[in-house]
């Protein structure tokens, strides 16, 4: 208990210095990081652990092996394996833990549905199920968009929500086919599966918020060349919905999620 509670206290405060002296400040150049005010905040804690190993920070703090797997499992939120993740994300637990997760009502959906509302009273069109084919570029910038079906879409800007390797394969440039190539030959971070289900039952054992570790907890982050080698018992996370969103009642909404490393291999 006591060694939970001094890990919390540590780690919340290094949030709050982060966060007030570097998260919420710009850095324009290096001459920013040399600011003479910042050496006495680097004081109060401990750099070498913030930027060494997530797991070796862990098990300083932790004898149990399940405690440091349950207190680095959120490492996966930014694609990175406690055993090559910095000290510094043991701040995620921090401020899921003392700030909580919010979320809105209704789930996530309501806030893509409430954008696209508010842009049609707007004047806005929306193209649901079209996808972008190709992004034309005019000179040093992009000029807009062709759709399933072949329109062309003039625009003055476009926003690419989508990963980096297909972002640069659709530009209609050699440096966009370029960057792809560069790109899709480097070593990806991890992923997820996920799935939302509506079960016909209720779990009284379960919790809000659920971690699974397998016996393979470190062999699971490993980077695997095909889907043969991934571990039969990997570690996953199960959020029970607080909300009905099941169409029937009586029926519980879960959702899994199961960390995914596996090499991308080009054809």
């Amino acid at each position: 208990g006591r060694s939970y509670l001094r890990f919390l206290a540590e780690a919340r405060a290094a949030l709050d210095l982060g966060t007030k002296n570097f998260i919420e400040r710009d850095f324009d150049g290096l001459g920013d990081f040399l600011d003479l005010a910042l050496i006495p905040l680097l004081r109060s804690v401990s750099v070498g652990e913030l930027l060494g190993r997530h797991a070796s920070r862990m098990a300083k703090r932790f004898r149990d092996p399940r405690l440091q797997a349950m207190f680095t499992f959120q490492d996966l939120y930014v694609g990175l394996s406690p055993y090559e993740a910095p000290g510094v994300f043991s701040l995620l637990a921090a401020t899921e833990l003392t700030d909580g997760v919010w979320y809105p009502e209704g789930g996530f959906g309501k806030i893509r549905d409430g954008l696209e509302e508010a842009a049609k009273k707007n004047g806005v069109r929306v193209l649901r199920g079209t996808e972008v084919v190709s992004i034309s570029v005019d000179a040093d910038r992009v000029a807009g968009v062709t759709v399933s079906g072949g329109e062309y879409l003039e625009a003055d800007a476009v926003v690419c929500n989508n990963d980096v390797a297909n972002s640069y394969g659709l530009l209609s440039s050699t440096y966009g086919s370029e960057q792809a190539a560069d790109v899709s030959a480097l070593k990806y971070s991890a992923g997820v599966i996920a799935f939302n289900w509506c079960v016909n039952k209720r779990f009284t054992e379960l919790l809000h918020h659920n971690i699974f570790l397998s016996g393979e907890y470190r062999n699971s982050w490993n980077l695997a060349r095909s889907p043969s080698e991934l571990v039969e018992n990997p570690n996953f996370y199960v959020h029970v919905r607080i909300q009905q969103l099941c169409p029937n009642r009586g029926q519980t909404p879960l959702w899994f999620y199961f960390p995914l490393r596996i090499r991308r291999i080009v054809e």
